[in-house]
């Protein structure tokens, strides 16, 4: 059985890298599983071969690819088109996260059981418990944390469902059939977010059964995320993101909303983040004029609608000054 691991790479601070291949190679397998890890080096400051990397077990091995700074998800693609036409499962690992030794085996053990897409629990930059945090885990699949760690599978539409409004799964604790879904891309007019929700909207709608794991089999780190760096009120960077989650709940809306509850809870996620684009583009319109043009305009792209919805955005600005008060 064959097992591929996409790590897009961009990074600041050396050995990141080495600590998360080094989870790889601890991983508990069993004999007929053998792994192989593409690493995108994504134009990354520390490169990717200079970084001291630990030997994997089995024939797989590590390749590198190195090419210019094109976004994780064009970087995710990249590896993604590197993978061997006959590998059976790809999992993701973010360059500054680990995996916890039971992780991959977890995940193979029910992909054999039926399921063509696997997600498990881990722990987020603060050391806490992710499925606590995760509203369809916690509420609707009754998930407690004092409660031993047990897999299942389920109906994928069921999580389809729940992806329309909600991201549950953490990219570093996915692993999917490659066989049947390998033929899907990231979108890469996402750059820095939305492009992993979105990915997981298209294989789960193809996917009949999906799995989980409540066991915390992965940790969070600290480098590089584009995403997380994004969420400053003064940096340019903020604009784009939001950006891109408005482009996220627009496709969404068009593309994998089927109900009436399901388009009014998009609807209402696209006012806020209109409400919140137009308070950062006037707040940084003096500052950043330039990165205020080029979002207003990629935005107008994205959203016809956009100035349409702009007068009430101003309007609400009021209504929201109590939480724009702290920024």
């Amino acid at each position: 059985m064959k097992l591929a691991v996409v790590i897009p790479f961009y990074q600041r601070q050396p050995g990141l890298l080495g600590t998360a291949v080094a989870s790889i190679a601890a991983q508990r397998l069993r004999d007929d599983v053998t792994i192989t890890v593409i690493i995108v080096d994504d134009g990354s400051p520390v490169s990717a071969a200079s970084e001291a990397l630990p030997d994997l077990p089995g024939a797989g091995g590590v390749r590198i690819i190195a090419r210019s700074n094109g976004g994780v998800a064009s970087a995710r693609n990249a590896g993604l088109d590197a993978v061997a036409a006959d590998t059976d499962y790809v999992a993701f690992l973010d360059s500054d996260d680990r995996w916890l030794p039971d992780h991959l085996q977890n995940g193979v053990d029910l992909l054999r059981q039926g399921a063509s897409f696997y997600f498990d629990n881990g722990y987020d930059t603060q050391g806490r418990d992710r499925f606590t945090r995760t509203p369809f885990i916690r509420d609707h699949m009754g998930y407690a944390p004092e409660q031993p760690p047990c897999g299942r599978v389920f109906e994928g539409r069921r999580l389809f469902a729940a992806l329309v409004t909600e991201c549950v799964p953490h990219t570093s604790q996915v692993i999917y059939d490659f066989q049947a879904l390998g033929h899907h891309r990231f979108d890469e007019s996402l750059r820095i977010a939305g492009e992993d929700h979105l990915f997981w909207l298209t294989l789960t709608r193809s996917a009949a059964l999906v799995g989980y794991h409540t066991g915390l089999m992965g940790a969070r780190g600290f480098g590089i995320s584009i995403n997380r760096d994004a969420f400053g009120w003064d940096k340019p960077e903020s604009l784009e993101r939001l950006v891109d989650e408005i482009g996220l709940y627009t496709k969404i809306r068009r593309n994998f909303a089927s109900t009436a509850d399901q388009r009014a809870a998009i609807d209402a996620k696209l006012a806020q983040d209109h409400d919140h684009f137009v308070f950062l583009a006037l707040r940084n319109c003096t500052r950043n004029p330039g990165a205020v043009a080029r979002a207003v305009g990629r935005a107008s792209r994205i959203d016809a609608a956009l100035w349409r919805r702009a007068p009430a955005s101003l309007l609400r600005l009021r209504t929201h000054r109590a939480s724009f008060r702290t920024v």
